[in-house]
């Protein structure tokens, strides 16, 4: 989401989850309300989920103990952003069960820290990590680690010795960089990004029903501080605004308002990415979110990266306009004192606690609510448990105004952003090796089951073939409403927080915006600033993404290799 949502993203989210965030069914132009999720609160101890177990569809190997070809030595460090030390500690264990002589160390990173605790790794010609989380470093991926492409066309022989792409129920929602066609990580959780409310705090306030508009989220938010509460505990930091909830923000209600920029930057006739049978049929459809999905048209990357050199792509249009108008209606009003200093996690504490009255997050949140109001890490250092209360989930509500095109989405990918650090050749293999354990329906079983038996929530239904959730736990995910992806490979949402995730410009943004929302720099001085901090980046920025200016002046053309 993204933890980025860094897309992302992380497009985000614990913070390594949030860049940022699964099939999603067709909706009208205009979306009609719909009945939001309702969880009552626990009486009693948080529900026992069932392990995982094979679904009939796809029937696990007879042997839990396949046989490899070659016997497999050598040692594989996990470091990631998680606090998930049963479900890496138990497939670590039934992994090196299968080959005893890898030795898996588990040590696990948190959120906080993180980005720059494996940009220091990275630094280093021979890092010690191995499985990260590379959504936080977006700039190294395609130097840095191993593109898992051509072993998706191999055999898994922990799944029935299957071509180890045949073992995702689609496969098409793994991230394919658009420049490379490589792939680099790994995402098995389906995520999907919305609003979550206290339902006493909305009765309390006098609030029938949620808001289905931004303007009826602001006249939402009225009322709570009237009755008492903070409105809504969002993350304001630098973390937030990069890869946490206000990067998801902006993300997503930039893609309502770049909708048509599509045209500019899509696969033209003799562009090296053009497809006939996909790009010369395709014709825009703002009433359908999937259209721009990119197994239905092709996005050049060099049009996009030339469209923002030659300002046809910019931040100074009423649409960005709209946008920043409408987060300042909430920010810093109807938000919790601090807000600038504000951690993501700190601001959940603040729903758990029941001072805040809405949070966004992401639907792992349906999983681990109960365990965090046990959770003195996350309820505020409380020995005891904090009292339960009942929370409802409602999807984006649709701004509009000048400039806005299409109805809102949302960020609704799979997530994980697992990605192996690239070594020596025999190394990669090894490392690669796990990652397909780990990605099939024995070693995913094994992570799940203990992912919940500790506690733990997951982001998603899983999207690994043969993988089953308990009938309830399902039933929550099944009733968030599906509005559309906002992330797609080629986002039109390019300019939401800088370009690229290039560290100096995103940092130039936050800054910039932090001004404007805090009323250091009217709304037109910040986004011509916004720009010009855009312009004079975009060089270096297109360079992190193994472009040269040379390369846009034939956008036909597919750009050089390089290092």
């Amino acid at each position: 989401m993204n933890k980025h949502l860094k897309p992302i993203s992380i497009f985000m989210v614990i913070m390594i989850l949030m860049l940022s965030l699964a099939a999603c069914t067709k909706s009208s132009s205009t979306p009609s309300p719909t009945p939001e999720v309702s969880v009552a609160p626990a009486t009693s101890a948080p529900e026992t989920v069932a392990p995982a177990t094979p679904a009939p569809e796809t029937p696990a190997p007879e042997t839990a103990t396949p046989v490899p070809e070659v016997e497999l030595s050598g040692e594989i460090n996990i470091n990631l952003g998680s606090t998930n030390n049963a479900g890496w500690n138990a497939i670590a264990k039934a992994y090196t069960a299968l080959h005893p002589k890898v030795k898996v160390n588990v040590e696990l990173k948190p959120a906080e820290g993180y980005a720059d605790w494996l940009r220091a790794q990275l630094s280093s010609d021979q890092p010690a990590a191995d499985i990260v989380n590379n959504n936080v470093v977006a700039d190294l991926i395609k130097t840095r680690f191993v593109d898992l492409k051509p072993y998706y066309d191999q055999p898994n022989a922990y799944h029935n010795n299957e071509i180890w792409k045949d073992a995702f129920k689609d496969f098409s929602t793994q991230s394919v960089d658009s420049i490379t066609g490589g792939i680099y990580n790994i995402n098995l959780e389906t995520v999907q990004v919305a609003w979550f409310y206290n339902k006493s705090a909305f009765v309390k306030a006098g609030i029938a029903t949620p808001p289905t508009t931004w303007d009826e989220l602001v006249e939402a938010c009225k009322k709570l501080k009237a009755a008492g509460y903070i409105p809504i505990g969002i993350g304001g930091d630098f973390d937030s605004f990069w890869a946490g909830s206000m990067g998801w923000l902006a993300r997503i209600y930039a893609d309502s308002a770049t909708r048509t920029d599509l045209e500019k930057v899509r696969c033209q006739p003799n562009d090296y990415c053009y497809d006939p049978e996909v790009d010369g049929v395709w014709k825009m459809d703002l009433a359908d979110p999937h259209n721009d999905d990119d197994a239905k048209v092709n996005k050049n990357p060099l049009r996009q990266a030339l469209a923002v050199k030659t300002g046809d792509l910019n931040v100074t249009n009423d649409g960005y306009k709209t946008l920043y108008t409408n987060y300042k209606k909430i920010i810093p009003e109807f938000v919790e004192p601090g807000f600038f200093g504000t951690k993501d996690p700190s601001a959940y504490t603040l729903f758990l606690t029941q001072k805040a009255a809405i949070r966004v997050d992401g639907a792992w949140l349906l999983t681990s609510f109960d365990k965090d109001l046990k959770d003195s890490t996350k309820n505020g250092g409380s020995k005891d448990a904090l009292p339960a209360f009942e929370y409802g989930v409602f999807p984006m509500p649709n701004m509009s105004g000048a400039g806005i095109q299409a109805p809102v989405r949302t960020i609704e990918v799979p997530i994980g952003f697992i990605g192996a650090i690239k070594k020596d050749q025999a190394h990669n293999d090894l490392v690669v090796d796990f990652l397909k354990y780990y990605a099939s329906s024995i070693g995913y079983s094994v992570y799940l089951d203990a992912t919940l038996k500790d506690g733990q929530g997951i982001a998603g239904p899983p999207i690994i073939k043969g993988i089953t959730l308990e009938p309830q736990l399902q039933e929550k995910f099944d009733a968030l409403k599906l509005l559309g992806n906002s992330e797609k490979g080629n986002a039109m949402g390019v300019l939401s927080r800088g370009i690229y995730d290039y560290q100096p410009l995103l940092r130039e943004w936050v800054s910039l915006a932090q001004e404007y929302f805090s009323g250091k720099k009217p709304l037109d001085t910040f986004l011509t600033a916004y720009q010009k901090s855009i312009d004079k980046n975009f060089e270096k920025a297109i360079q992190s993404q193994k472009m040269e200016l040379v390369d846009l002046d034939t956008p036909e053309k597919k750009q050089p290799e390089r290092k």
